[in-house]
């Protein structure tokens, strides 16, 4: 038996297939040309990308941060989608990519 024949598995294994980086494309594809996309992404953009100010103390800033962080995900769906259709595309922000 070879080395590799020895190892037991026991117990629930999960195999996963590693995928490439999602790209622009990848997100219009998913929001912008797809009817149930286009969906899912007005819901998105009704539940998360409200006002993030909240007025009060320490427990309204954590809020606000909270809401930020939510807007935050929406919009780079928003903008990936729009570098998509627009190569030449840029936010006003600063980004991290």
């Amino acid at each position: 038996m070879s080395e590799q024949e020895e190892v037991l598995e026991t117990g629930n294994f999960v195999k996963r297939k590693q995928f490439s980086q999602a790209t622009p494309e990848h997100y219009r594809l998913a929001f912008d040309f797809d009817a149930n996309g286009q969906k899912v992404l007005e819901d998105l953009v009704a539940r998360f990308c409200k006002s993030t100010y909240v007025r009060g103390g320490q427990d309204a800033e954590r809020e606000s941060c909270y809401r930020a962080g939510q807007a935050s995900v929406v919009n780079l769906i928003l903008t990936k989608i729009n570098q998509a259709n627009d190569p030449n595309y840029k936010t006003e922000e600063l980004n991290d990519e």
